[in-house]
């Protein structure tokens, strides 16, 4: 016996997709600032002082000295000079024979010497009136400032710039076509064997 089946074959649709996710830059221009500054300055004018003397008068009353007169006067300090070394040269030879005998006698009066300080002494006297002529002209100071600056300026303002690279995208692709097939099979079945059996009986 002969049998025929439809046999229906289906395959669905496959669809593909690839997704591609957006970059995006951003690049900020840098502002740049430049400064100017002009820093105070100073101008010092100065105008010094001057004294005038007029010796005229004092050298007349001084009076002008011989060579012989000015001989007599340096021969007459060097004598005083002299005696006043040896005086010294004297005290100096009791003073080291006074001293003890240990030690080092010259080098204690060399030592006393040195730290013997001698002040100087002023001259109090006045000068006669009328000797010297003096005129002063007083100086002068003019300081003059210059006011201080600074100055800033800016470049022009620039905007971000917004770069998307790649762009996003979606790409959709039917991978298999969608299929329907039928068939019609033929089955062949043996006959049927065997005998009626009566469950009743």
């Amino acid at each position: 016996m002969k049998v025929r089946r439809v046999q229906i074959e289906q395959q669905r649709a496959q669809l593909k997709i690839d997704s591609e996710m957006a970059a995006l830059s951003i690049k900020m221009p840098k502002r740049r600032m430049k400064v100017e500054r002009k820093p105070a300055q100073m101008s010092v004018e100065t105008t010094p002082g001057t004294v005038k003397l007029d010796m005229e008068s004092f050298r007349n009353k001084l009076g002008i000295k011989s060579v012989f007169a000015l001989a007599d006067e340096i021969g007459n300090q060097a004598m005083a000079d002299v005696k006043e070394a040896i005086s010294n040269i004297v005290s100096d030879g009791d003073y080291v024979a006074t001293l003890p005998s240990n030690g080092n006698p010259i080098a204690e009066l060399m030592r006393s010497k040195m730290l013997n300080v001698e002040e100087p002494t002023l001259y109090h006297g006045n000068v006669p009136d009328g000797t010297i002529k003096m005129e002063g002209i007083p100086g002068d100071v003019q300081i003059n400032w210059s006011s201080h600056e600074v100055k800033i300026s800016w470049d022009e303002y620039q905007s971000p710039v917004i770069t998307v690279e790649p762009k996003a995208s979606v790409n959709v692709e039917l991978a298999k076509r969608p299929s329907v097939k039928i068939t019609v099979v033929e089955l062949s079945i043996p006959p049927e064997t065997g005998g009626t059996v009566d469950a009743e009986a």
